[in-house]
């Protein structure tokens, strides 16, 4: 009978009698494993080679103009990161590019995102919604936090990233046509915003030299010509006052003969007053046959105008004494007090607290700030008649002149020459205003034109499912696994053979 000491030793697996299998077929245990990383180098090769590629571009930039973490523009226009890929820009950037023959335009500007991104920013929220989580806060405190959030969160820089990735139907979108027309986004934007949306520009109505391009056309009659070229003085007029009255306008000098707009306003209109008006009353019926007639039709227009004008302040005037509670009276035309009685507020008997007078705080700003919109709706409406009115008186003196006959001696081409001379010189002066505004924009913003600035680099990447890493690892992968499946068969196989063999001298 065995002891349990001989049982335990034959039962245990020897190391010999694992390795003695793998030693005898090592050659083929290697030449498979040989094998099958050829393969899978092979198919994974051709994977490799024809897989699909994303290639993706960025660049990292920031606003010049502080103004940004508020969402406008230096002068106050609305300002949004998607500006910068708006379809009017990569349209331009497209054309300019010829792109047309590498990829869709569809597909190219939908390719583009830009990325807003801010570390300091998301601690900041996370803080400030943890302290207004808080249940214990009363309105005062919430409203104070809020607007301390505020306040900080405007002081804290936003990064931008411009990305671009391409699709496949750009896929003859080279890298370096795709870095050119990258590159020339950011330029092509700060153009834009400036010369035609113009975000360096104090907001205010400018008109150019050429609004008396028309007053120096040969098919209307000298009297339409006339008129047309004083309107063009009274709009240029207005423009001037218009821009006069923003702070800081009245200190702008140029160079040279350091002409300001008090003094381009006081010329142009000497020259209105004091050379084109004479020159339209004197020259009277000279003008043309028809001269009368235009200038009835012209008075009937302005009569009309002043009407609408003036009624148009009274309509402001009356919803001003309405929402005041002092409508006038349609009899007396005295002010009568809206219908109430003496109990009204007695009999109102609120919980005064503090969130109470806050409310009606936060109502009457709300109330002074409507009543101060009517009221200077109205004061626009009364200018606009005074101006009107103006027109109206012009036009009136200048029939009387014409019904009279009082007319110089000189020829409809005297007459032509005269205006051009005029509209010469208005020209010239419309151009120094441009210039003095201009300025007066430069300086009262600062801003760098470029809008902009490159915090990091273009950098182009491609993006790939199966890298170069990958590709070996899965060849070294799949060679070790052949190595130790074909090892452990031989094992297997050799272990059986033995239990085989001892079962048949068991049975003989």
């Amino acid at each position: 009978m065995a002891t349990p000491e001989h049982d335990t030793a034959d039962d245990h697996i020897k190391l010999t009698s694992l390795i003695a299998p793998m030693l005898l077929h090592w050659r083929t245990i290697w030449q498979g494993a040989l094998a099958a990383g050829a393969v899978t180098m092979l198919g994974a090769g051709l994977y490799f080679w024809w897989q699909p590629s994303r290639l993706t571009a960025t660049i990292g930039f920031a606003p010049v103009f502080g103004e940004a973490s508020k969402g406008t523009y230096p002068n106050g226009l609305p300002f949004a990161s998607t500006d910068v890929i708006d379809p009017a820009i990569l349209d331009q950037v497209y054309d300019k590019g010829h792109l047309q023959d590498l990829c869709p335009r569809e597909d190219f500007e939908a390719g583009f995102v830009v990325e807003e991104s801010s570390p300091a920013l998301e601690f900041l929220d996370l803080e400030y919604m943890t302290k207004l989580a808080d249940a214990r806060l009363t309105t005062i405190d919430r409203t104070r936090l809020q607007t301390e959030y505020q306040d900080r969160r405007l002081a804290i820089p936003i990064r931008y990233s411009l990305t671009f990735v391409r699709a496949p139907s750009c896929s003859r979108l080279s890298g370096s046509a795709l870095a050119q027309a990258l590159e020339s986004i950011l330029p092509t934007w700060a153009h834009d915003a400036d010369v035609r949306r113009g975000v360096l520009k104090v907001r205010a109505d400018v008109v150019r030299p050429d609004v008396f391009n028309f007053g120096t056309k040969g098919d209307q009659s000298l009297i339409m010509r006339a008129d047309l070229v004083r309107n063009a003085f009274s709009r240029v007029l207005r423009d001037i006052a218009d821009v006069e009255a923003i702070p800081g306008a009245a200190l702008i000098r140029l160079d040279g003969d350091r002409p300001t707009f008090i003094s381009v306003r006081s010329r142009l209109s000497d020259l209105q007053k004091m050379t084109l008006d004479p020159l339209i009353a004197g020259a009277g019926s000279a003008m043309g046959s028809d001269s009368a007639r235009y200038v009835e039709i012209a008075l009937d227009i302005a009569q009309a105008t002043a009407k609408t004008a003036k009624d148009r302040g009274k309509v402001y005037l009356d919803a001003l004494q309405v929402y005041s509670g002092s409508a006038v009276s349609p009899t007396s035309g005295v002010a009568a007090a809206r219908p109430g009685t003496g109990t009204d507020v007695q009999s109102l008997t609120p919980q005064i607290d503090q969130t109470f007078i806050n409310r009606i705080i936060e109502m009457s700003a709300t109330n002074q700030a409507y009543r101060q919109q009517l009221t200077t709706s109205m004061i626009t409406a009364d200018l606009n008649a005074v101006l009107e009115g103006e027109t109206v008186e012009h036009y009136t003196q200048l029939l009387s002149a014409l019904r009279r006959g009082e007319t110089v001696h000189l020829s409809q081409a005297e007459i032509a020459q005269r205006l051009d001379d005029v509209v010469d010189e208005a020209k010239a002066l419309t151009l120094r205003f441009n210039a003095l505004y201009d300025e007066f924009s430069r300086v009262a913003f600062r801003a760098d034109p470029s809008l902009y600035r490159i915090e990091r680099p273009l950098l182009i990447t491609t993006v790939q499912p199966l890298s170069a890493s990958g590709y070996w690892l899965i060849v070294l992968g799949m060679s070790v696994f052949a190595f130790l499946g074909l090892a452990l068969t031989f094992v297997i196989y050799d272990k059986a053979g033995r239990v085989v063999r001892v079962a048949r001298q068991s049975r003989d």
